[in-house]
């Protein structure tokens, strides 16, 4: 997956996403919950054109790892992203956390 990376993937139970463009803030946010599973995920191009993509991307990845009714935790440009995801695919998404989210679902930042 071109446009998305691992950064971590540790813990059991439960698991907490979370999704972000710049992978200084992943790592401090990666220890979150003790005792569930905690799965870091950087986004790389996130753009309007990129968002049909990185959906379908971020959707295999959860398919691939097993991941249902999460909290996903989306940083910054990524909050719009961890929104459509959320609006989208109820069922993949128990919890919804947005930090210094800086665009809402729609319209995207360059609608406006």
């Amino acid at each position: 997956m071109g446009g998305i990376e691992v950064v971590s993937d540790h813990g059991e139970g439960r698991a907490t996403v979370v999704i972000d463009a710049a992978r200084g803030s992943l790592f401090a946010l990666a220890s979150l919950p003790a005792g569930g599973r905690t799965v870091s995920v950087a986004i790389h191009d996130l753009s309007s054109a990129t968002e049909e993509v990185r959906l379908r991307e971020l959707r295999s990845l959860f398919s691939e790892r097993g991941l249902r009714h999460v909290t996903l935790i989306g940083v910054g440009r990524c909050g719009a992203l961890a929104q459509v995801m959320t609006l989208r695919d109820p069922k993949l998404v128990r919890k919804l956390i947005l930090v210094d989210a800086t665009t809402r679902a729609s319209p995207g930042l360059v609608a406006r």
